[in-house]
């Protein structure tokens, strides 16, 4: 997996597990902030299709459950 800088390794494995494509460029908390809006419609976030029925903001714990489990199972081996 190619590290982006400003994420931890916990954060980028739940966004690829959960998400198509996203900003790389983007914090961690602003694309959790922009999957839980009732009202987001932006195409620069695109969630894998087989969560794409479920409300964003489910998608967002989703996301947010997987990072916490990573941390939990192996972040310390990554000396975050």
């Amino acid at each position: 997996m190619k590290q982006i800088p400003h994420l931890t390794y916990a954060e980028q494995f739940a966004l690829d597990e959960w998400l198509t494509y996203y900003p790389e460029d983007m914090p961690y908390a602003d694309i959790l902030t922009l999957l839980r809006e009732a009202d987001w419609s932006d195409e620069a976030i695109s969630v894998w299709e087989v969560v794409e029925r479920y409300p964003l903001s489910q998608v967002a714990e989703f996301i947010e459950n997987t990072r916490i489990h990573f941390d939990r199972v192996v972040g310390s081996a990554f000396h975050e």
